[in-house]
């Protein structure tokens, strides 16, 4: 009995402790300022939009179960094209 006991104390300390190590999560925090530019990715130079200046934008990368908060800063222009 007393084996059985320690043996399942012990299983329950080993699960505790994985699960804990799986079940760290992060809040990761992104900011994204969208702008109209002007970009030659073809080599031909066009009116795009960009994420923080990039085409295509950054790469955001997260884990299983993290939280994602992601602020979009809306700096676009309307362009008046001929």
């Amino acid at each position: 009995m007393k084996l059985a006991v320690s043996t399942l104390l012990l299983a329950l300390l080993q699960s505790h402790s994985a699960f804990s190590a799986v079940v760290k999560r992060e809040t990761k925090q992104v900011e994204l300022d969208i702008v109209n530019t002007q970009l030659a990715p073809d080599g031909f130079m066009r009116s795009m939009i960009t994420a923080n200046g990039q085409y295509p934008g950054p790469l955001i990368t997260a884990n299983k179960g993290d939280t994602l908060e992601v602020t979009l800063n809306n700096k676009l222009v309307r362009l008046i094209l001929p």
